[in-house]
């Protein structure tokens, strides 16, 4: 008879549980949604941000012309210095707009062939 007793009172814990798992659950799926949104917001944002500069415009419209160049070749035809080059590079190079491939003791940079929709666009109308 205790043996019985404690099956049902199992049982019904485990019910119990199952119902608010089935409650919980949609909210924790619905986290997850957020957390996938807040993530390409973040993504976009990022990009965005490393395309709003006008020098870092003018890289990537020498890229797309050029398809691949070193830093100082970039620093030549934008004007600006190899350091500040570097920099904006760098920022590029961190939003994931442009890859760069070391060749022996150059680095070498290029536009990457995947990126989001909006850095897309922006990039087309250059």
């Amino acid at each position: 008879m205790i043996r019985k007793k404690e099956r049902l009172l199992r049982s019904a814990r485990l019910f119990k549980l199952l119902i608010y798992l089935s409650t919980i659950g949609p909210f924790v799926r619905m986290g997850r949604l957020w957390h996938n949104i807040y993530m390409k917001d973040k993504e976009m944002e990022r990009n965005l941000k490393a395309l709003a500069n006008r020098r870092r415009l003018a890289i990537i419209r020498f890229l797309k012309n050029r398809k691949e160049a070193t830093v100082g070749e970039i620093a030549d035809n934008i004007k600006l210095s190899f350091r500040s080059t570097s920099k904006h590079l760098g920022v590029l190079s961190a939003s994931d707009v442009i890859e760069k491939e070391q060749r022996s003791s150059q680095v070498f940079y290029r536009l990457n062939t995947v990126f989001s929709e909006p850095a897309h666009r922006i990039i087309s109308l250059l």
